[in-house]
């Protein structure tokens, strides 16, 4: 779906004029999977979203928003910093095996 959404906005959007820099260019598969990560990242919750919304429902004890938005922000932050520590042990060794990557991989090179 966001292939043919990206594929029309290729054509909609202007390339020239007033308002060229809309339009960077052709649709590629950069494109389409930096908009697959940002959809699967924001249609799944945070986890620690679960530990506040049990406080409040089974144990009564109602949060500050305050509290809550920096306990988020802050089991996400710390979850992001060890991504970006463990890089080199996660990403960059060709022998890593990541089965979920498969078949959006193979479907991006498809659509090349």
């Amino acid at each position: 779906m966001l292939y043919f959404f990206g594929k029309t906005w290729e054509k909609v959007l202007p390339s020239h004029g007033l308002w060229w820099y809309l339009n960077p260019g052709p649709f590629n598969i950069k494109e389409h999977g930096s908009a697959l990560i940002m959809a699967s990242t924001a249609s799944s919750s945070a986890t620690a979203i679960q530990v506040i919304s049990v406080q409040d429902l089974y144990y009564n004890n109602k949060l500050n928003p305050g509290v809550a938005i920096f306990t988020l922000l802050a089991s996400q932050l710390v979850g992001y910093s060890f991504a970006g520590l463990l890089t080199e042990a996660l990403v960059y060794p060709s022998i890593t095996f990541w089965p979920s990557a498969i078949t959006p991989a193979n479907l991006f090179q498809a659509q090349v």
